[in-house]
């Protein structure tokens, strides 16, 4: 099943805060529903939790697509 299908699907509707982590997540790897695109930024604009996972989920991305970094990180 494709990551998209995975965050659907992963029963995490109860935890709000879980959601919109995993819809932070699917943003960022360009499988965001354009509705959702809307409101996840929306959403950035009072909500500092999300614009610090946003920045944090940048940062791991950076870090994982880097070799500099990851050199550094193995020695």
């Amino acid at each position: 099943a494709s990551d998209v299908y995975k965050r659907q699907h992963s029963g995490s509707g109860s935890d709000p805060a879980r959601a919109r982590s995993e819809e932070l997540s699917a943003l960022l790897d360009g499988e965001l529903q354009s509705v959702a695109v809307e409101r996840i930024c929306s959403e950035w604009r009072t909500d500092a939790h999300s614009r610090d996972t946003w920045h944090a989920y940048n940062l791991i991305g950076d870090v994982l697509r880097c070799e500099d970094l990851s050199r550094t990180c193995a020695s």
